[in-house]
């Protein structure tokens, strides 16, 4: 039995119990941080904006289906991430590679092999992303290292994904930022809706205290303690040696451990500019989230001067990040969200009366059930 309390940091994690009281009590923790609390409770007040949408404009309920022509349903769910980054100059994204399930062996082994040895022709050393082609929040992304490829973990990670269409994804080293882009079809120039500069959680060593100990006496990452306990569970008991960084995640996802902070700051002409020069590529995109990785200094990514390579692009259902700021306060969260929204029905009505069809409610709900049986598919990781 531990004696730790509830509200108490483990300062001294040593044992399999301790770690196990630390996990269960992390998601109760978070639950006292309104950044942690369901997607839905930020996006209430934008109903009342709906109707206004309905009612004093006069646009369709189905508006934000035509947002993006070029993605079913404007990406209202489940949309290819591989299909959308084949829109997209090569030099600008990401290596990328694709393997459907019905072009593989049913057998891990056999998928094993054929990732392994397309992702040596393709220039795609380890470690590398693999990752569900229909996915969200993370689930499911796994970076693979040399040792996985030796001991069995790969193998069980393609075991559990065995009915997924996979891609798979060079590692780039860099600084992330989501950024979400909007452009009205009668506008010359699209842009920068918000930025959310996202900064991964890693602990320090100190030479006595356990990997376990410093994410649970960390006044964030302890929010975190089951995510990360899981994903580091063979070295929670080691020891990490003095001034040793760890990184805890690589996922720029807030609900695995990842802090968002707006980026409003970042947004200049000349940063605009060079997202726009990029969406342009896609014919027929005009609202969602590039992820981005970029190499230099914020200041070069404000000059737009950063070279921007793109990890994801998501459709209409992108979650606008930066509202998950623990330093926003909520009249700015809905604010950001009721915008959000209001730009999605404006542009989708745009598209429709050039011509553009509008999904229709079975097509919608056909969607919502592939979605949500693929998403059972996922692994949790």
């Amino acid at each position: 039995m531990t004696t730790i309390t509830f509200w108490d940091a483990d300062r001294d994690i040593t044992c399999q119990a301790s770690i196990d009281a630390a996990a269960q009590r992390a998601p109760w923790l978070r639950f006292f941080f309104w950044e942690f609390w369901p997607s839905l409770s930020a996006y209430l007040p934008v109903l009342p904006a709906l109707l206004y949408s309905y009612i004093c404009i006069g646009l369709s309920p189905r508006s934000p289906t035509a947002v993006n022509p070029a993605i079913p349903s404007g990406g209202f769910f489940g949309e290819s991430k591989n299909d959308i980054l084949l829109q997209l100059a090569k030099d600008n994204i990401a290596k990328t590679l694709y393997f459907p399930m019905n072009g593989s062996s049913d057998d891990p082994k056999k998928r094993k092999a054929e990732i392994l040895k397309s992702a040596q022709i393709a220039g795609i050393s380890m470690p590398f992303i693999l990752k569900p082609d229909k996915g969200e929040r993370g689930n499911g992304v796994y970076l693979v290292k040399e040792d996985d490829a030796m001991n069995g973990t790969l193998l069980r990670y393609l075991e559990q994904m065995k009915t997924m269409d996979l891609i798979c994804q060079e590692f780039v080293q860099g600084s992330e930022v989501g950024i979400f882009y909007m452009h009205y079809p009668d506008a010359k120039e699209g842009f920068i809706y918000s930025i959310v500069a996202k900064e991964f959680p890693y602990v320090v060593g100190d030479g006595k205290s356990t990997l376990a100990s410093l994410i649970a006496s960390h006044p964030r990452h302890r929010l975190f303690a089951d995510t990360f306990f899981k994903r580091h569970a063979e070295r929670l008991l080691s020891v990490l040696p003095k001034g040793e960084e760890f990184q805890l995640t690589y996922l720029g996802n807030h609900g695995k451990g990842t802090l968002c902070l707006d980026g409003s700051h970042l947004i200049t002409a000349a940063l605009a500019k060079q997202v726009d020069k990029i969406a342009k590529q896609f014919d027929g995109f005009y609202f969602g989230r590039f992820d981005f990785l970029y190499d230099g200094t914020k200041e070069d990514l404000k000059d737009g001067k950063a070279t921007l390579k793109v990890i994801e692009l998501n459709g209409m259902t992108s979650e606008l990040l930066s509202v998950y700021d623990p330093g926003m306060s909520m009249f700015q969260r809905y604010k950001l969200a009721i915008g959000q929204w209001l730009h999605a029905y404006r542009i989708g009505a745009a598209n429709h009366r050039r011509g553009h069809k509008l999904s229709t409610l079975g097509e919608l709900w056909e969607e919502y059930n592939s979605h949500w049986e693929e998403s059972a598919n996922v692994l949790n990781s």
